[in-house]
């Protein structure tokens, strides 16, 4: 559902209220970005993003302005953020969307577990990319729970499915080697689970060969 402007004055304008990716309808638009940055964005023909002319924060030394974004004419408005001129990448957290990371840590042997990280650590990297917050709890459990012990594993898991409820999105990486069956572990399966109860659609992506 399209965020709306009525919405938004209801809840005082709070900036919270609009994340990174959110779709709203062309009157919120016109608001962010007010009549003159709106009035250039479909001007141009081109239907890419559109940006207040108004700094709204100084972040790293640079301006950073209200962004929005449209495809086409044909597709709806969608919010991106607080972003530097003429870039689309949101600069702000309180626009950034959480995204859980689901990905495989358990492994067969040393060499296997340090591809696990390295591909949790990229799909967080991706996702910092896009303007939002990765949320990886396997990649910082380790560092003081014992993943061997059963009592801290399962602690672990469901440490990680509380910070789930606290996410907006889910992201499942699967890495496309071995059996298919193993390319997803019991606990990506649990929490793809957890997620789906919750709401949240995971995003599945591939790595490795092309999906069948």
């Amino acid at each position: 559902m399209a965020k709306n402007l009525k919405e938004f004055i209801q809840c005082g304008r709070d900036p919270a209220y609009l994340k990174n990716g959110d779709v709203i309808t062309e009157e919120l638009a016109w608001e962010i970005v007010g009549q003159e940055g709106y009035a250039d964005g479909c001007l141009d023909q081109e239907f890419e993003i559109t940006q207040s002319r108004i700094v709204e924060d100084i972040i790293g030394g640079e301006g950073v302005y209200e962004t929005i974004y449209r495809e086409s004419p044909d597709h709806p408005w969608q919010y991106i953020g607080l972003c530097a001129a003429g870039k689309d990448k949101n600069l702000a957290p309180i626009h950034a969307k959480t995204t859980y990371v689901c990905s495989k840590y358990r492994a067969k042997n040393e060499v296997e577990l340090q591809q696990h990280i390295r591909d949790a650590v990229e799909a967080c990297r991706k996702v910092h990319e896009r303007g939002n917050i990765p949320i990886a709890p396997h990649l910082y459990w380790p560092r003081f729970l014992d993943d061997n012990d059963p009592q801290d594993r399962d602690y672990g898991i469901a440490a990680g499915l509380e910070a789930l409820k606290r996410c907006d999105e889910m992201i499942v990486i699967i890495k496309q080697e071995g059996p298919e069956e193993e390319w997803i572990s019991q606990g990506m399966q649990a929490e793809i689970a957890a997620a789906a109860k919750m709401g949240i659609e995971p995003q599945f992506i591939y790595i490795g060969k092309e999906k069948r």
